[in-house]
């Protein structure tokens, strides 16, 4: 088994996790204090959890660089659509906009990690106009 692939697995199976508690985090605070903009956030967990389910799928075929692909899209995609809808956490956004270039790092080659940073390069833009 490779050692790339066994990672970004790893990885991808924690990150679902994760994914799973805070969209519980999420749901117990919108029923305490139901935010109008709450219901949008539990969307795009349930979104990306989607993504990162079939990313898992793509690592377990040894599609790396389509795993890859897919969960950076859903963490620029959760950047772009919350700093239009909660500016209040800007601070948090150029991290999540960066993470994608960190996670796909081991997993691309020269060309595509140009690609991955001028696609984080562009959502920052982004991030900072909204």
């Amino acid at each position: 088994m490779d050692s790339q692939a066994q990672r970004l697995r790893q990885f991808l199976g924690w990150d679902i996790a994760i994914n799973l508690a805070m969209a519980l985090l999420v749901l117990a605070i919108f029923l305490r204090f139901p935010f109008a903009f709450l219901p949008i956030v539990l969307l795009l967990i349930g979104a990306n959890l989607i993504i990162l389910i079939w990313a898992r799928r793509l690592a377990r075929r040894g599609r790396l660089t389509a795993a890859t692909s897919w969960t950076c899209i859903g963490l620029w995609t959760i950047a772009g659509v919350v700093a239009f809808g909660i500016p209040q956490v800007f601070p948090i956004l150029i991290l999540l906009v960066l993470w994608p270039v960190f996670v796909a790092l081991p997993y691309l080659g020269p060309r595509g990690l140009r690609v991955f940073m001028a696609v984080s390069t562009l959502v920052a833009v982004l991030v900072t106009i909204l």
